[in-house]
C-alpha cells in the first residue's frame, strides 16, 4: 500500500493523467503483486514473526537515491505527521478508484475504434475524432498513433496531435488524414 501511495504522489508531481494516477496494477499480464494492498510495516512485521530475513534495496533509503527514496524517507513521514496515518490508505484508495475509471475510458476508446468506417486506422476522419468526448478522443489518438508505430506517446504528444487536428479545416464530409511517405 505504501508503494501505491508513493506512486500516486510521484504521478501527481509529474502532472500525470488518470492511468498513471491509478498507480501500480495488482496484476499486469503475468506479473501479480499479491502484497500491494498491505502496509510495508505489516509485511516487515510478518517477516520478523516468521524469522525471515528479507532483502532491503539499499536505494530505498539512500540520501542520493532515486526520487522515490526521498519521497519514502522524507515526504511520506511528513504527510502522515500532518494529515494523519490514513493518508497512505487514502492515496491507495484513490488509485483504485482511478484504475476503474481509466480502465473504463480505455474500454470506451477501444470500442470507438471498433466503429471505424474501415479496418484501416488511417481512415479515421478528423471530424469523427472531434465529435468524441475529450477523454475518449485523447485515448484514441494515443492508441491510433502508437498502433501505427509512433512509439510511446506522452500526454504532451497526444495534446499536440489533438490541437493540430482541431486546427485543420473542416470541409464538408470531413477530412481524412493521410500517411505521407518520406525519408525514414
Amino acid at each position: 500500500m505504501d508503494d501505491q501511495a508513493e506512486t500516486v504522489l510521484l504521478a501527481l508531481a509529474r502532472g500525470s493523467g488518470a492511468r498513471a494516477l491509478s498507480g501500480i496494477p495488482a496484476r499486469r499480464g503475468r506479473i501479480v503483486r499479491p502484497l500491494l494492498s498491505l502496509r510495508r510495516k505489516d509485511t516487515v512485521a510478518a517477516c520478523q514473526a516468521l524469522g525471515l530475513d528479507p532483502w532491503h534495496d539499499p536505494t530505498n533509503t539512500a540520501a542520493d537515491g532515486p526520487r522515490r527514496s526521498a519521497l519514502r524517507t522524507q515526504v511520506m513521514p511528513a504527510l502522515v505527521e500532518v494529515l494523519g496515518p490514513g493518508v497512505v490508505s487514502g492515496l491507495a484508495r484513490s488509485a483504485a478508484l482511478l484504475q476503474a475509471d481509466a480502465d473504463e475510458l480505455d474500454r470506451q476508446a477501444r470500442s470507438a475504434l471498433g466503429t471505424a468506417p474501415s479496418s484501416r486506422d488511417e481512415q479515421w476522419r478528423c471530424d469523427m475524432l472531434a465529435a468524441l468526448p475529450d477523454a475518449i478522443r485523447s485515448r484514441m489518438i494515443k492508441m491510433l498513433a502508437e498502433h501505427r508505430g509512433a512509439g510511446s506517446l506522452t500526454a504532451a504528444h497526444v495534446h499536440a496531435v489533438d490541437q493540430a487536428h482541431r486546427r485543420l479545416p473542416r470541409p464538408r464530409g470531413g477530412l481524412a488524414p493521410r500517411r505521407l511517405r518520406g525519408p525514414a
